[in-house]
């Protein structure tokens, strides 16, 4: 179905995201808000860049005419939900540290939108393994 270069983009893409995870704990390990907030939102640029990237193996229009900007409202629902998630009472008290915590929520649901995307392009490539594939992109 796919392209050798397909699944081989495929097949890095838990090594990539490892390498951008690592580069982002520089700047979570400090403690400093604004750097733990910025670090996450280039976190967030990269795998809407893989998102996008993997929109185009889908049919046309399957994520509307526009992938980019599909893509960039699911980050901004996904902001709203956790940040109703993680502040119930909406009472504005959960200080900075909410727009931090909001942000890794937001990152794990991405991973699992492109999990998901890449199970279904790989669903009849008979010689990739999704379950160890899955396996390598959830891990640290």
């Amino acid at each position: 179905m796919e392209t050798p270069g397909f699944l081989d983009y495929v097949r890095s893409l838990p090594e990539l995201r490892r390498k951008r995870f690592d580069e982002a704990h520089l700047h979570w390990d400090t403690g400093v808000t604004s750097e733990m907030r910025e670090s996450s939102y280039r976190v967030i640029e990269y795998l809407k860049g893989v998102l996008l990237d993997l929109a185009n193996f889908f049919p046309p229009n399957h994520f509307e005419p526009n992938p980019r900007a599909y893509f960039d409202e699911y980050v901004t629902s996904c902001f709203s939900s956790a940040y109703e998630r993680l502040e119930r009472d909406r009472s504005g008290t959960a200080g900075t540290i909410l727009l931090v915590q909001a942000g890794g929520e937001v990152i794990e649901d991405l991973r699992k939108m492109i999990a998901g995307m890449v199970r279904s392009l790989t669903s009849e490539e008979y010689d990739f393994d999704y379950d160890l594939w899955l396996e390598d992109w959830y891990k640290d």
